[in-house]
Formats: C-alpha cells, structure tokens, sequence
C-alpha cells in the first residue's frame, strides 16, 4: 500500500483460495451432536481477511454468523454484512446458506482484481439495486487480469446462487 501497488495475481489467488478453504471448515462444522450446523459467516469482506506475519489466512469477525436453528435471530427486513458483499438472496430476504459467503468472496475477489469494489453507490438502497445485477467483468476494468481468476470471480458472483460454487 505505501508504494501504491496492486497485490500480485497470484499472491491474489492464495489469500482467496485460504479464505474458501477457512470458510468451507465452517460452513461444514457439526455440533456436539453430530448435527451439521449449516454455519454462514454473513460478514466476509476484505476486512475480515488477516494475513499473520507468516503469512497465514485468516477469516475472521464470525460475529454476525448464524447456524441453523440457534437462539440467534435477525430481526425481519434486517439486513447484515457490508454494502457491497451481501448476497441477493440475503437483498430479497430468502434464506441463506454457504452460497452467500461465495458470493462475498466474489465481491472480495473482484475487488482485489480490480482496485475497486464490483458494487458501488451514493446511498445504501442504490448499492443493493446495483447488487441485484452482475458487475462489469474485471477484465472491462483491468485487461491485466487472468481469464482464470476473471472466470472464478464472476461464477461466485451469479446472481442466480444455484449457478455459484458450492
């Protein structure tokens, strides 16, 4: 950041793939019971990402995470996580599950690839509506960027969730 440098394609990768691989291990949790507790973080953002000094992935700020069936429960119409990360599903106020952190690590993705965030607006309601469409490519914003990972970023981002990751 000091020498206002983009983070290398494939250091990019790395931190993204940690942060999948982080997020699979919750998302596949099982409690004491055996039960899988369909565990969505609902916060992934790039200022959930801590990198240790050696150079360790961390997905951290569970804080707002929800499992299925827990004491825990939003208010109806409240939206959590940050403007720009928040799944469509979670816009429109269908249930959520793992598919909506791949989203956010789609909009993580893409801004990583870009140097800015794939959804952006004056105001909260017109970053949702902008949310409820796919982005421009990242390759329309930087043509440095590799098919590969311009390709891994926009499956996450479908707006359809049956069409992302799973």
């Amino acid at each position: 950041r000091q020498h206002n440098k983009a983070v290398p394609f494939d250091v990019t990768a790395r931190i993204i793939a940690d942060c999948c691989a982080g997020l699979d291990h919750a998302h596949n949790l099982h409690g004491a019971d055996g039960q899988h507790l369909n565990l969505v973080h609902r916060d992934m953002s790039p200022e959930n990402i801590l990198i240790t000094f050696e150079g360790s992935v961390k997905v951290v700020d569970f804080g707002i995470a929800k499992a299925k069936d827990n004491a825990f429960r939003t208010q109806a119409g409240q939206i959590k996580g940050k403007l720009g990360y928040v799944a469509p599903e979670a816009i429109m106020g269908q249930p959520l599950d793992a598919r909506a952190d791949i989203f956010a690590i789609g909009a993580t993705l893409y801004l990583f690839l870009c140097g800015r965030p794939a959804f952006t607006g004056n105001n909260p309601m017109e970053i949702f509506e902008k949310s409820l469409q796919p982005p421009a490519k990242p390759t329309e914003i930087n043509h440095r960027v590799p098919k590969s990972l311009e390709a891994i970023c926009m499956k996450c981002l479908e707006q359809d969730r049956d069409k992302r990751f799973k």
